[in-house]
């Protein structure tokens, strides 16, 4: 059997494809500098003397970190607005992303 794929309809498709392609490295950017700040301020509050702050740390990180991120992702965009906070969803990525790689971050971090 002899294929030979034509790459002609990609092609046709270039620009396209290369806006993907920054849109998601843009997302990916923004989650991660996020993900940062929620790390560094997470490890901040855990090292706090407050034990109540270090408890919703660790509950924090062990919820997001125990969930599928696909669960995060459809709670922030169906969930959020049933409490009337709606959200476009390029917002609903970036923030899923931080959340998720924060949690992630603040176990990194602490080391």
């Amino acid at each position: 059997m002899r294929y030979t794929f034509d790459f002609g309809a990609v092609l046709d498709r270039a620009p396209e494809l290369l806006w993907g392609s920054l849109a998601t490295v843009g997302l990916a950017l923004a989650g991660m500098l996020l993900a940062l700040v929620i790390g560094i301020l997470g490890v901040v509050a855990r090292s706090s003397k407050s034990e109540i702050t270090r408890a919703a740390v660790i509950v924090f990180v062990e919820v997001v970190r125990n969930t599928p991120f696909l669960v995060q992702i459809f709670f922030i965009f169906f969930a959020l607005p049933l409490m009337g906070i709606r959200l476009n969803p390029t917002v609903t990525a970036v923030i899923a992303l931080g959340i998720n790689g924060g949690a992630y971050a603040i176990e990194i971090i602490r080391g």
